[in-house]
């Protein structure tokens, strides 16, 4: 895995462990993805700029943002280099006490428990829509067994320590810039996707929109328009929940 750490433009930590929303570049707006469905538009000037971005508000549960806010202070800052793999579990690390995790409710076996690290998801869940929305390509991803209340059905990606993880490869020809920061004062959550995107990318937005089929059942799409006009329209699976988590 060819990855590592750098500090963004403008990026700063906030005393007391907040993490204030600031601009990692002078073009950097905030978008607030709170209602469905999900777009990011991208364009092509051959500088760092926005690729995707996604932001959620913080649970009620304060013990799965305490996680949620340590899994963006793993992630933050890391560069995928072009061609390169990325991979959640490995940035993220091991969710233990000694890291700074604390026991939160966890999706196990289509059931809700408790484990250290719960509500990681959340952000391993914002890093999967945005690989969507900027069209990069997703080489392992894992939906959980229960809905979840942060995500349209379809779209969420559940990760659990050693056995499922979410990667994806940088198949742009530049570096890949991760930003995941939150807002306390806001209670909300960012996660960006930063690079140079691909020729012809310039006039691209992409749609994330779910179809209920059934009662827990559902079927994921992504739309592209090119210019305003709609390209392509790509089923991405059928996903079959044994219920919801909320």
């Amino acid at each position: 895995m060819m990855e590592q750490k750098m500090s963004l433009p403008g990026h700063r930590h906030a005393s007391a462990g907040r993490r204030l929303i600031i601009a990692v570049t002078a073009a950097l707006i905030l978008l607030r993805l709170m209602v469905l469905p999900i777009c990011a538009a991208s364009g092509s000037s051959g500088r760092m700029q926005i690729l995707s971005q996604v932001v959620l508000p913080y649970s009620v549960k304060e013990a799965s943002n305490t996680n949620a806010r340590r899994a963006c202070e793993y992630l933050d800052g890391t560069s995928v280099a072009a061609g390169a793999s990325f991979s959640y579990n490995e940035t993220i690390g091991k969710r233990t006490q000694e890291r700074g995790f604390v026991e939160a409710d966890i999706i196990s076996a289509a059931a809700v428990a408790q484990s250290f690290g719960g509500g990681i998801c959340k952000i391993s869940t914002m890093l999967y829509q945005n690989c969507l929305l900027s069209g990069i390509p997703i080489d392992e991803h894992h939906h959980h067994t229960l809905q979840v209340e942060y995500a349209q059905e379809g779209f969420d990606a559940a990760v659990s320590w050693g056995t499922l993880d979410f990667c994806f490869t940088n198949n742009t020809r530049n570096p890949i810039l991760i930003s995941a920061v939150y807002d306390d004062s806001k209670r909300i959550f960012t996660v960006t996707l930063l690079g140079v995107p691909l020729e012809g990318e310039e006039k691209t937005k992409r749609i994330l929109v779910s179809h209920q089929i059934g009662e827990f059942t559902y079927r994921p799409f992504r739309i592209t328009y090119v210019n305003g006009r709609r390209v392509e329209t790509k089923m991405l699976g059928q996903v079959n929940y044994f219920g919801r988590d909320f």
